[in-house]
């Protein structure tokens, strides 16, 4: 009987997908079992299953978890006047500010000068 209280079909009558589901289900119901175990610290080769078990099932979760999100539209438009810095109080660039709190103009793209 399957889960709807139906009889089941024989294995060679069943689809792929209701195979996949059926192996899935079972597969579930096995990894249960291996986690449900006791632990015992005699069998290093179970511990060592358990604790693979448990570290895929986190695994896929986190996947599934992650497919469902919606994916985030992430746009870049800010200026580089609209970014501030702060420095500490011990950092070498403060030595290279001019009287108007901005460093001096610089051929170095990495660094962009406030606009006046």
């Amino acid at each position: 009987m399957d889960k709807a209280g139906l009889p089941s079909k024989p294995w060679e009558a069943m689809s792929r997908g209701e195979k996949l589901a059926a192996s899935a289900d079972r597969a579930l119901d096995v990894a249960k079992a291996y986690l449900d175990a006791p632990p015992d610290p005699n069998n290093l080769k179970l511990a060592s299953l358990q604790k693979e078990l448990a570290l895929g099932v986190i695994g896929y979760q986190l996947r599934a978890e992650q497919a469902q999100l919606p994916q985030a539209q992430v746009e870049v438009s800010t200026s580089p006047s609209k970014v501030r810095i702060i420095l500490a109080p011990d950092d070498p660039l403060l030595g290279q500010l001019n009287d108007h709190g901005t460093l001096p103009a610089s051929t170095d793209d990495t660094v962009a000068q406030e606009p006046k």
